[in-house]
């Protein structure tokens, strides 16, 4: 991953293993990639722990094996105890859009 200005970028490839049962990659598997790659820049932002409230995502277009992707998360509203990230899964080869979520997270007190 690198820095961006609000959040930080991820970099990947669609495997195997993510596919689903039409030959391109599973809903879940990118569900899951895009809400640990928002909660991962919130971590990596405060080191507080994170607790998902809701996480809203569409998808534009169906992702292929070995596809390079780009996951680029921007924090956009931080408060002290939540805050919402903007997430968008990028081809990083034809640079169209994939995918685009919200997801709203509560801080856990420690």
């Amino acid at each position: 991953y690198s820095p961006n200005e609000n959040g930080l970028t991820f970099y990947g490839r669609i495997t195997p293993d993510m596919l689903g049962s039409l030959g391109t990659a599973s809903w879940n598997a990118m569900s899951l990639l895009m809400s640990s790659a928002g909660t991962t820049t919130l971590l990596k932002k405060n080191h507080f722990n994170v607790s998902v409230d809701s996480f809203t995502v569409y998808y534009t277009k169906p992702v292929q094996v070995d596809t390079e992707v780009v996951i680029e998360c921007n924090i956009i509203d931080m408060g002290r105890s939540f805050a919402k990230v903007e997430i968008e899964l990028w081809s990083e080869k034809k640079r169209t859009i994939l995918g685009k979520g919200m997801l709203s997270t509560k801080f856990l007190k420690r």
